[in-house]
């Protein structure tokens, strides 16, 4: 079963446009008359028949619907853009997923790449929600300054810092029920600057093992210790 996107979803109607829409008609050669299968990446997906297709937008009737109560637990992970964009691109898939609600990429003193598409991004993370069939899209925001985050990220049960220069208790002794972010650093790792300033603003910092890990392994990582949490 394939799953399609779309943030048009009435009680009775929506529609598909764009990548959806050919990747409806082009690829898999659905026609008038289907049956498919949508999602508003908000907790709602429905079963629809295709009412009509014309050129640029496809329609479709809406035949039963299931909604999924919003997930109490918001878990997210902050990173500190890799370097090469297809590294960062890899992670925003796989923490899509494995279920992380929102992905918070920041800058921070030693971050190399300072360019973010978010709008890619978002794409990937659409492509991501729809192959593991989903019905929650992350959100993926953006700081350009580490103070940014400390000042946005408010809404947090449990912050938590991982970085390699002290000595701290592995990040499962940290995880409990809530809503919980992670930050994890840049290649170069935290400034003692940043560090002490992330503590100031209730950050509480992690390990996450003895091997150092690529940024965005360790974003993986954190991620998936907190829907496997979340799960249990």
């Amino acid at each position: 079963m394939f799953v399609f996107y779309s943030t048009d979803i009435d009680t009775d109607k929506g529609s598909l446009q764009e990548e959806d829409l050919h990747h409806c008609i082009h690829v898999l050669r659905y026609k008038e008359g289907d049956l498919i299968t949508v999602t508003n990446g908000k907790g709602l997906t429905v079963s629809a028949k295709i009412s009509k297709i014309t050129k640029s937008i496809l329609y479709f009737d809406v035949l039963s619907f299931t909604s999924e109560l919003p997930d109490p637990i918001q878990n997210g992970i902050a990173l500190s853009p890799p370097k090469s964009s297809d590294r960062l691109e890899w992670f925003v898939e796989k923490a899509t997923e494995i279920g992380i609600k929102q992905i918070i990429l920041f800058e921070s003193s030693r971050t190399e790449r300072s360019r973010i598409n978010v709008a890619r991004l978002q794409k990937i993370a659409i492509s991501a929600m729809k192959q593991s069939k989903q019905s929650y899209l992350p959100t993926i925001v953006h700081y350009d300054k580490i103070a940014t985050l400390f000042q946005q990220c408010t809404d947090f049960q449990s912050k938590l810092i991982a970085f390699c220069e002290e000595r701290q208790s592995h990040i499962h002794k940290h995880i409990a029920a809530g809503n919980h972010l992670v930050m994890i650093g840049p290649e170069g790792d935290f400034t003692k600057e940043e560090v002490d300033m992330a503590k100031s603003h209730g950050f509480s910092p992690v390990s996450l093992g003895k091997t150092i890990l690529r940024t965005e392994t360790a974003g993986l990582y954190a991620a998936t210790l907190l829907e496997n949490y979340k799960n249990l």
